[in-house]
C-alpha cells in the first residue's frame, strides 16, 4: 500500500492514524486485485461508517479503472459490496463540521482530497456520477 503525506507528516505517523481507525489491511489476502484484473492499484479510498469503521473501499487501478471491496473480517478483502451501506466519502469529517459550513459535492475522492488540502468541507458519493442516492441528500439536509 503507498501511503504519502502531502503535508508534510511523517509515513509512520500516517500508518498509526489509518491503523486506529481500522482502515490499515492487518493481513494481505495475497489478492491485490479481483481475478483477471491485471491492473495495478494506485489509491483505495475508505468509506466509512459515522465512527470511521470502514463499510467499504473503492479501488482504484492504473490504467483508469475502479472497482469496490469490502473487509472480510480476516484481514482481507471480498470484491463485492452486495448488502454493504453506502454512505458518502469522509463522513466522520462531514458530521464533526461547523453546520453553516459549505460542503462541496465533487465528483470522486481524489477531488475530495484536493479540496480539503485548501481547508474546505468536501465529499461525493460513491460509484461515479448518476449513483446519488436519496439519503446521502439527508446527511447534507439544512448545509
Amino acid at each position: 500500500m503507498l501511503v504519502t503525506c502531502h503535508a508534510g507528516c511523517a509515513r509512520e505517523d500516517v500508518i498509526g492514524e489509518l491503523k486506529a481507525r481500522g482502515a490499515w489491511p492487518t493481513k494481505s489476502n495475497g489478492d491485490a486485485r479481483p481475478a483477471g484484473g491485471g491492473k495495478r492499484i494506485v489509491a483505495t479510498y475508505p468509506y466509512t461508517d459515522e465512527d470511521g469503521v470502514v463499510l467499504f473501499e473503492v479501488v482504484h487501478y492504473e490504467p483508469k479503472r475502479f472497482n469496490q471491496r469490502t473487509p472480510d473480517g480476516a484481514g482481507g478483502w471480498t470484491w463485492s459490496t452486495r448488502g454493504v451501506r453506502r454512505v458518502l466519502y469522509h463522513l466522520p469529517a462531514l458530521l464533526k463540521a461547523e453546520p453553516a459550513a459549505t460542503v462541496f459535492v465533487v465528483e470522486g475522492e481524489r477531488d475530495v482530497h484536493r479540496l480539503e488540502r485548501d481547508g474546505l468541507i468536501a465529499t461525493t458519493n460513491p460509484c461515479g456520477a448518476g449513483k446519488w442516492r436519496n439519503e446521502y441528500s439527508e446527511r447534507l439536509r439544512g448545509r
